[in-house]
């Protein structure tokens, strides 16, 4: 990963918007991965620049999503 992450594992975070231009979420989850965008690829699909960190996070179902950092927020 190039560059510190913001948030880190079991960080309870509210996703801001979709990555994918789809409804908000405005869910509260929490960070189970953290990883960053490798291939133009990656940039493409997440509307960043390559080395962003995205975060992989857990809802309360057990299913996950990946999420670019520009959309999460940590939970007060």
């Amino acid at each position: 990963m190039n560059g510190k992450a913001r948030f880190t594992y079991g960080d309870v975070v509210t996703i801001a918007g979709d990555p994918h231009n789809k409804p908000a979420l405005l869910k509260q989850e929490s960070i189970c991965g953290i990883s960053s965008i490798a291939s133009e690829e990656g940039s493409l699909k997440f509307c960043a620049p390559l080395g962003s960190t995205v975060y992989l996070v857990e809802f309360s179902n057990g299913s996950t999503v990946e999420v670019p950092e520009s959309a999460i927020r940590l939970s007060p």
